[in-house]
């Protein structure tokens, strides 16, 4: 984790202005590509939308679109879901756990407040009934899914109270419950997270400690995961680690990253409120810097996180506009985000949307009730389909826009020249970004603008430079559509130049064709 986030350290922008041209001098993660398919499109569901990205330039050749890959079929990725119960009676359960192994994720988080009950009958206490919790289990890991399991704290709440003495009493019951759930399902689990979203208090480290004891003595090999924190909690991570000393016994330290701007997890972002604006940013690099100072490696992973599609939602919901499209440009920035700053494992919560208080919890990718796939669900097939575990190495380069046209995105130009500032409208608080892997699939980069995202824009139109990165036979692919289109290009030396390609507020991947294993129609 010591070298991911040195990565972070260096990941910077640097701007200058070269006449119509913006020079973005970074630190990237280049991206590679994967696998393509037949123009034929998988997106019945989009057929009578108005057109999106790409679709809206002229003279441009789409030579196929992306083929969906199962989860059985990648080897590994950073890329999951979460999977609750809620309603889902256990017959329809098959049906879901194929769902999610047709987004390609390669991780599944799972609560065990969701699926386990204990039995309330007090001759019966100690005795749980585990056939719906083992069938999801099995079926994640028939479909070649990583699990990581939350103990809730649900049945026993109040351990973690900030202002008493830590519960003896309780904490040992709740301490009988983790034994009997690890003990269950240890040779079928691996990565244990103690609670969902705790208050991150003295009585919770303890609870940490006790239930890491617990699990190890059962699997020494077990993997403990800490925090689970809402949103980005710097003070709570300090708590743990230099408080507590909770650092011995945990691998992991997670959390949630709900904001309206992914980005916010690292630049300073300005958003308005009553009488001003208010800061948006919660910094991961500040969590990054407490982890590095521990003798023994932990890993910071993002846990939990999601954008709803309607403004009809419950839970956290930000402040709009919302949409399908816009949900699905979230989930695309959040997770390649993320993966831009060397985290390991990112988390979308949720794969349905589950119904709670007379209305839905509208994060969830597939429609409740018809179980429709959203954008979302496709674009997250898209971004399965391509990264894997054979993109995973960071790469530093140097890219420049010179912006011909800028479509929705009046005033662009002018935008990415200035320093982060509070954004007025639908403008961008932090300039353009490029993020990217190179591996033994080859090279390949993606990009965005990071403005507000809109339901609907038409992309501005850009030429990029890059240097010293080599993207044999370049294809550029839109990762809300899926569809593939063959790129304008040239070098000059170690410079590769692409024309007329898309600028929109979601990320577009340029990639090899060379490094896929499915055939473009042409």
């Amino acid at each position: 984790m010591k070298k991911k986030s040195l990565l972070i350290k260096e990941f910077g922008i640097t701007i200058k202005v070269f006449k119509s041209a913006i020079s973005l001098s970074l630190t990237v993660i280049l991206i590679t590509s994967s696998c393509f398919a037949s123009a034929e499109s998988v997106r019945s569901n989009l057929a009578d939308e108005p057109l999106l990205g790409m679709e809206q330039f002229d003279n441009i050749n789409q030579i196929g679109t992306l083929a969906p890959r199962r989860s059985e079929d990648i080897k590994a990725s950073p890329w999951g879901l979460q999977f609750n119960k809620h309603d889902l009676p256990i017959e329809l359960m098959d049906t879901f756990l194929e769902r999610i192994a047709d987004s390609g994720v390669k991780w599944a988080r799972v609560e065990t407040r969701s699926f386990i009950v204990e039995y309330n009958d007090v001759k019966k206490k100690g005795y749980y009934r585990w056939a719906e919790f083992d069938k999801i289990i099995d079926g994640l890991n028939n479909r070649k899914i990583e699990i990581f399991t939350t103990i809730n704290s649900d049945p026993y709440s109040g351990i973690d109270a900030e202002d008493k003495p830590l519960d003896m009493d309780k904490l040992s019951t709740w301490l009988e419950y983790v034994h009997a759930v690890v003990a269950h399902c240890h040779d079928r689990v691996k990565y244990w997270e103690i609670d969902n979203e705790p208050k991150i208090t003295k009585n919770y480290c303890e609870m940490v400690k006790a239930a890491s004891k617990v699990i190890k003595n059962i699997d020494p090999n077990a993997k403990i995961i800490a925090g689970s924190m809402a949103r980005v909690n710097v003070e709570g991570v300090k708590l743990m680690l230099e408080d507590c000393g909770v650092g011995p016994y945990i691998d992991v330290i997670t959390y949630h990253p709900y904001n309206e701007f992914p980005e916010a997890v690292k630049y300073d972002i300005q958003g308005p409120v009553a009488g001003g604006y208010a800061p948006l940013s919660r910094h991961v690099t500040d969590m990054f810097k407490l982890i590095e100072k521990q003798e023994r490696p932990i890993e910071l992973w993002q846990g939990e996180c999601g954008y709803p599609s309607s403004e009809y939602t419950t839970s956290w919901k930000g402040r709009g506009p919302w949409g399908r499209y816009v949900q699905a440009k979230w989930l695309l920035r959040r997770f390649m985000f993320d993966f831009s700053m060397g985290i390991p494992v990112n988390i979308y919560f949720l794969l349905r949307e589950p119904p709670e208080d007379g209305r839905v919890n509208a994060k969830g990718l597939l429609v409740y009730g018809s179980w429709k796939p959203k954008a979302g669900f496709h674009a997250l097939q898209n971004l399965t389909s391509i990264f894997d575990q054979t993109l995973m190495t960071p790469k530093t380069v140097t890219a420049e826009f010179d912006i011909k046209n800028e479509g929705s995105f009046t005033g662009i130009k002018g935008e990415n020249l200035r320093d982060a500032e509070p954004f007025a409208g639908a403008k961008s608080p932090i300039p353009i970004q490029v993020l990217g892997i190179t591996g033994s699939a080859g090279d390949a980069v993606v990009y965005y603008t990071p403005w507000r995202m809109q339901q609907y824009v038409k992309p501005a139109k850009t030429d990029i430079r890059f240097k010293d990165i080599l993207i044999v036979d370049p294809v550029v692919v839109d990762l809300l559509t899926g569809k593939i289109y063959k790129a304008r290009t040239s070098t000059r030396g170690n410079n590769l130049i692409v024309k007329g390609v898309p600028l929109a507020d979601y990320p577009i991947a340029i990639v090899s064709s060379k490094s896929c294993t499915f055939n473009i129609n042409h």
